[in-house]
């Protein structure tokens, strides 16, 4: 017996294919922004340069520096539209959805946990007689690195890391009332001026180089010898405190 089925009403039949190399962008996917829109092609997340900085020697070079420069990551796109009129309305919107005054999150389908901080640089220019076009535009990362899914620990650095980490924060919740010793094996961060009831909270934020006491700024309190500006994380670290219990969150950092 043959069933009607009613194809404009069929929600399979309305799913967007979405690349596995679609990027998501600031929080959302242009293929969900732009029906037209297609990413065909992503270039720059695979390895980056190097930069070494040498002078000449009798024999050979000396290195004198070794740097990272910024990543440029190459977006190649397809976008497609009924007319001319349509076409130029859909690359206001993807310029809209690209300019940023300041980087964002990048990921992209195909590594959902790994993140890239960058922001909308150039475009190509595109060919004007057609309503189905491709071309490119690039992503200017001034940081190069990849980073990893966040990680919550109490203390062990379990996670395989490639390279060190700078931890996001570290929280300490004083058990005792004491000044502050935070130990990784080899550094540590210290609050000896002034004496911590119990239950007060130490907020130790990398990111923006500044502590906090009770959610005040008390950056003041931290001992100039304390590791904080280059306090970093290891894989088989184990973070301690005497006095405290801790929470450390932090993330895997690639090239």
């Amino acid at each position: 017996m043959y069933t009607f089925k009613d194809v404009k009403k069929d929600p399979f039949r309305k799913m967007k294919y979405i690349p596995t190399s679609a990027m998501r962008y600031d929080g959302f996917l242009l293929e969900d922004i732009l029906e037209g829109y297609t990413t065909l092609k992503v270039e720059g997340r695979e390895m980056t340069a190097i930069v070494l900085e040498s002078t000449e020697a009798q024999i050979g070079a000396v290195i004198t520096n070794q740097r990272l420069p910024a990543r440029i990551i190459t977006v190649t796109y397809k976008l497609q539209n009924k007319n001319a009129l349509e076409l130029q309305r859909d690359f206001k919107e993807l310029m809209f959805r690209l300019y940023r005054e300041e980087d964002v999150a990048i990921s992209f389908e195909d590594e959902p946990t790994t993140t890239y901080y960058g922001r909308f640089e150039t475009a190509d220019t595109v060919e004007g007689s057609s309503n189905n076009i491709i071309s490119t535009f690039t992503l200017f990362c001034s940081d190069p690195y990849k980073y990893g899914a966040e990680n919550i620990t109490i203390g062990a650095i379990n996670h395989h890391l490639h390279y060190p980490v700078t931890p996001i924060t570290v929280t300490a919740k004083m058990t005792k009332t004491s000044t502050l010793s935070i130990v990784n094996g080899s550094q540590t961060l210290k609050i000896t001026s002034e004496t911590l009831a119990v239950n007060d909270v130490v907020l130790f934020d990398f990111k923006n180089g500044k502590v906090f006491v009770n959610n005040v700024d008390r950056t003041n309190l931290l001992d100039l010898d304390s590791d904080f500006s280059n306090f970093q994380l290891k894989t088989g670290d184990r973070v301690t405190s005497d006095v405290a219990t801790l929470s450390i969150v932090y993330r895997s950092v690639e090239l």
